[in-house]
């Protein structure tokens, strides 16, 4: 489930706190999260047109 605080990290409505990490293996894949929520607007986008 997508959190506010993860919502906030794509529209960049985030704190530095929140976006730093201390080592590169700390820092979350934000592309594949981001990816599958964007193909899944997409999709729902082409349904809903698909019903017009």
């Amino acid at each position: 489930m997508l959190s506010l605080k993860r919502l906030g990290t794509l529209f960049y409505v985030v704190t530095p706190n929140a976006t730093t990490f201390e080592t590169v293996e700390e820092v979350p894949n934000y592309i594949n999260e981001v990816s599958g929520r964007k193909l899944k607007c997409l999709e729902w986008k082409k349904l809903k047109s698909d019903e017009i």
